[in-house]
């Protein structure tokens, strides 16, 4: 089982204060998932104008559905820098397809999860969350759902065909948690108890209460990079994370999907070594790609109680450096090489400004590398115009954030590249109107003379 991100809604993120909407696939849907054609897509827009709000929007929601200490642990200041200060809420709706790859990509369903936030005595707390299950009837990612679930300031109601005897466990256990942690976040945990206790691995819980509660899952198979300067690094997912989530889709669910380690977390338990060293040689053969003279990467390793730190060096025929000390373009490859590997394995990646320091030809080879070839998703902002050209012929690729902070989907009107409409002003709310003497007013003084 995968899952695979048709549509996604966000509100109250930095200076978006209202809905914004971004489709992923069309909106008819089908038996079948077709993943060519429709697993890329670039978001571009003017500076200021939400790119990474977009971003930060899926990285709350992770982080809300999958750590169920998210909201107790964190300062409020995190999450008082990103919410909206208008409206002091935030919301985000995932609407996804979970789908059999083993089974020619078979649709086993489409759901709808969404959550909100609101402050309450200078703290934030969970106001409502809804999961819900497209009903079979409907053709269409805006038809009718089915409530699974409704959490409204933190009582839970299961509206859905649960079983009875997960219910009321389920009920028991999220007592005066639903306020402060997402029901997604809990369920794993609290699933594995109850087949543990109550039901005592009772096999007779049914497939379709297992699948939907599978939906759990979503957050895990999304990872999101941010640029730098929005990073919060220490917010950031730990090396850890990523381990525990390998052995909690390998015991508890069966499922084949596999995710590499980070070789950016240099810091690695000691039990990972060897995983983590191999890793280290995929990233030589990465680089390499755009630096054929490099020969090799090596690494020291200093014990750090249960860890052990390393250092990567670079090494080409006559030096060798640090890999803290490389060029900022070959830093950027290290850092993203990891959200490449989770593309390619069935992933869920957005990544913002993909274009930064590195060159478009690169750029550009890599878009359509994973276009062709990739098991995943990945969604990122851009300024460089030129991926415009690679994305032009493929579904829901090109998306344009406008100065209102609405989602303006590129379609073809006649010749016009999406290129050409751009740069002409020709997106709605998108006007280039600048010229070169504007700059004037700024930089010049009373002798200075237009040539």
């Amino acid at each position: 089982m995968r899952f695979y991100l048709l549509k996604m809604t966000t509100n109250g993120i930095k200076n978006i204060e209202k809905d914004l909407t971004l489709t992923f696939y069309s909106q008819t849907i089908s038996n079948k998932l077709n993943l060519r054609d429709t697993n890329v897509k670039s978001i571009f827009g003017m500076n200021g104008s939400g790119k990474s709000a977009i971003m930060n929007s899926v990285d709350i929601y992770k982080k809300l559905t999958t750590n169920r200490y998210f909201l107790t642990k964190i300062e409020n200041r995190y999450l008082d820098n990103l919410i909206n200060k208008k409206t002091h809420t935030f919301s985000c709706q995932m609407i996804y397809m979970m789908y059999d790859e083993e089974n020619n990509n078979q649709n086993m369903g489409v759901f709808s999860h969404s959550i909100s936030l609101c402050k309450k005595n200078d703290a934030y707390e969970i106001e409502k969350e809804v999961y819900s299950k497209l009903k079979k009837q409907s053709k269409t990612i805006n038809g009718e759902y089915e409530k699974i679930f409704t959490i409204n300031h933190g009582l839970l109601e299961f509206n859905s065909n649960i079983e009875e005897k997960l219910i009321k466990p389920i009920q028991k256990r999220t007592i005066n948690l639903l306020n402060s942690a997402s029901i997604f976040a809990l369920l794993p945990n609290i699933i594995k108890d109850i087949r543990e206790n109550e039901l005592k691995n009772d096999s007779s819980v049914s497939k379709n209460t297992s699948s939907i509660l599978q939906g759990v899952l979503l957050g895990r198979y999304l990872a999101v990079f941010v640029s730098e300067e929005d990073q919060h690094k220490n917010y950031d997912i730990k090396y850890e994370d990523y381990v525990e989530f390998v052995k909690e889709m390998s015991k508890n669910l069966n499922d084949s999907f596999e995710i590499n380690l980070d070789v950016n977390f240099e810091i690695v338990p000691k039990g990972h070594c060897v995983e983590y060293e191999k890793e280290i040689k995929k990233l030589e053969l990465f680089i390499k790609k755009f630096k054929p003279s490099l020969n090799s990467i090596s690494f020291e390793k200093k014990p750090m109680g249960d860890n052990f730190k390393y250092f990567l060096i670079f090494n080409y025929d006559n030096w060798s450096v640090d890999s803290e000390f490389e060029s900022t373009g070959i830093k950027k490859l290290k850092q993203l090489f990891q959200y490449f590997q989770l593309v390619m394995i069935g992933g869920i990646v957005f990544i913002d400004e993909l274009d930064a320091n590195l060159h478009d030809v690169y750029l550009s080879r890599l878009i359509l590398f994973f276009e062709k070839y990739a098991k995943g998703q990945l969604c990122f902002t851009s300024h460089n115009l030129g991926t415009m050209n690679e994305l032009k012929s493929y579904k829901n690729s090109i998306d344009f954030i406008t100065e209102t902070c609405e989602i303006e989907q590129w379609k073809k009107n006649g010749n016009y590249t999406p290129y050409n409409q751009y740069r002409s002003g020709m997106i709605p709310n998108s006007p280039f109107n600048i010229e070169d003497f504007d700059f004037l007013d700024v930089f010049g003084d009373e002798d200075t003379e237009c040539k």
